[in-house]
């Protein structure tokens, strides 16, 4: 699978309609992670994309479908719908909501991507809504085998920095240890509030998205994916990459310069300063390391 062909077996899955051969469609779909296999430099692989006129993104879904297991079962491929976006969407959830939705008789071959993202959104309203504010869950305490005797209070102040780094969000916190759990905790919450405002730049520069892959690419390979853009969505683009390399730049000088410049743009474009103020956790004017 290279070469000329790519596009056109790509452009196979996504036509795919209502009555056409799901399976056809999931072995296309297996194919594809398979040579994403050969294709792990992000640089090459951005370049390879190009050459063959795919977009990162429609690439990330076709072989995220190609790798979920679950959907290449035969007993559930006779229940699913012959349609991309569809499938794509069905790839990308967890396992329970599928699980929940095959329960609920929701996956037939007449599922549409719209029911589908509709049943996900009341399901996710309902738990809400039924969901403490904060669930505490078992933690486990280890004392050293040569200690003299049972510090009490560190355990108890041990147990209390572990829940606190629970999120009334009910986004779970996994200490890796005991060693600075506040900065591990803020690490995980900043990536977890730049993955928000990521899908919330996807809706708006819609039917096109920026997919993770496709934000950690050098910002000169972002900036020719998304030419087509209009100049206010670029700026979107663009600081939401500011924030992503300030938090996950690999140099000291990058996350600098990154987060200098969203302080900038912060002062007069409401998502720059959202991003700063909500992803990257600093008050304007204050970017220093």
């Amino acid at each position: 699978m290279v070469g000329m062909e790519t596009p056109n077996f790509i452009e196979r899955i996504q036509q795919a309609r209502y009555g056409d051969s799901v399976t056809e469609i999931l072995e296309l779909a297996k194919a594809a992670a398979k040579s994403h296999q050969t294709l792990r430099e992000p640089e090459f692989r951005a370049q390879w994309l190009r050459s063959v006129g795919i977009h990162p993104d429609t690439w990330t879904k076709v072989v995220a479908l190609g790798q979920a297991e679950p959907l290449h079962q035969p007993e559930l491929v006779s229940k699913l719908p012959a349609n991309f976006s569809t499938l794509a969407l069905l790839a990308r959830i967890s396992h329970q909501e599928l699980q929940s939705a095959l329960a609920e008789g929701l996956v037939t071959s007449k599922l549409s991507y719209r029911a589908l993202a509709a049943w996900r959104k009341a399901r996710d309203e309902k738990q809400v809504e039924r969901a403490p504010l904060l669930q505490l869950l078992p933690i486990a305490v280890a004392v050293a085998p040569d200690a003299h005797a049972v510090d009490e209070v560190a355990i108890r102040n041990a147990i209390e920095q572990a829940l606190s780094t629970l999120s009334v969000k009910g986004q779970l916190i996994e200490l890796r240890g005991w060693e600075r759990p506040e900065e591990q905790a803020t690490q995980q919450w900043q990536r977890q509030r730049l993955e928000e405002a990521r899908m919330e730049l996807n809706q708006r520069i819609a039917p096109r998205s920026v997919s993770p892959e496709l934000l950690r690419l050098p910002l000169g390979e972002l900036k020719d994916a998304m030419a087509d853009l209009e100049p206010d969505q670029w700026n979107e683009i663009y600081a939401l990459k500011n924030a992503e390399t300030a938090l996950d730049g690999e140099t000291k000088q990058q996350r600098y310069a990154s987060r200098t410049r969203l302080q900038s743009m912060a002062e007069g474009h409401s998502f720059s300063a959202s991003l700063l103020r909500d992803v990257v956790g600093i008050p304007a004017r204050s970017a220093k390391e």
